[in-house]
């Protein structure tokens, strides 16, 4: 190989490192700027950073489905997506979420999939991997204790449509009860 085509090569490496490393240093600003990841130690957010990916959806794609529990752990930063159910063997949209919003965890912490949500509109996604999700649960008590005390909207739902279906009241509706239950319901914590 001559010369010029060395240098070439490793000028075309040193860009590839060089924008590596500027994608890494906008994670670390992006992680940084979610509420979940704000107190966590920098190995952390290494963690994080070097384990995620950015994706995008399309309008109308699904971001999770009741039917299984992802891989992955997204966190909404651009864009809108709809929880929703069936209900009297129609779609309808019980909630909106959009940036800052979760998808996935509440599945993965339950070990059952409990969310139906689709994109509205064009979505740009944080995904963690699930394994990345537990080794932050195990090594960071903050997590730790933001999952053990919130509740998530598909989990609601869950527990809007059992309470619908339990219910001797007629006319009841799942949007009603999610309405109700997504202001009011707590966590009892028995160690108080």
């Amino acid at each position: 190989m001559e010369d010029t085509d060395k240098n070439d090569l490793n000028e075309q490496q040193k860009a590839i490192r060089d924008s590596s490393n500027k994608n890494i240093e906008k994670y670390k600003i992006l992680i940084n700027q979610i509420s979940i990841f704000k107190d966590f130690k920098e190995s952390t957010i290494n963690l994080i950073v070097n384990s995620s990916k950015l994706l995008s959806y399309s309008i109308g794609q699904p971001l999770s489905s009741r039917k299984t529990i992802g891989n992955k752990v997204l966190i909404i930063l651009e864009g809108e997506a709809r929880l929703y159910a069936k209900i009297n063997d129609a779609y309808s949209t019980i909630a909106k979420l959009g940036p800052g919003s979760i998808v996935g965890l509440g599945s993965l912490l339950r070990n059952a999939p409990c969310e139906s949500i689709t994109s509205i509109n064009e979505i740009k996604a944080l995904a963690i991997p699930d394994s990345t999700i537990l080794e932050i649960y195990q090594e960071e008590q903050l997590f730790k204790n933001f999952c053990q005390s919130s509740f998530f909207p598909g989990e609601i739902l869950d527990l809007a449509e059992i309470i619908t279906k339990k219910s001797s009241k007629k006319g009841i509706q799942v949007k009603d009860v999610y309405k109700i239950l997504i202001g009011t319901v707590k966590l009892a914590n028995f160690n108080d």
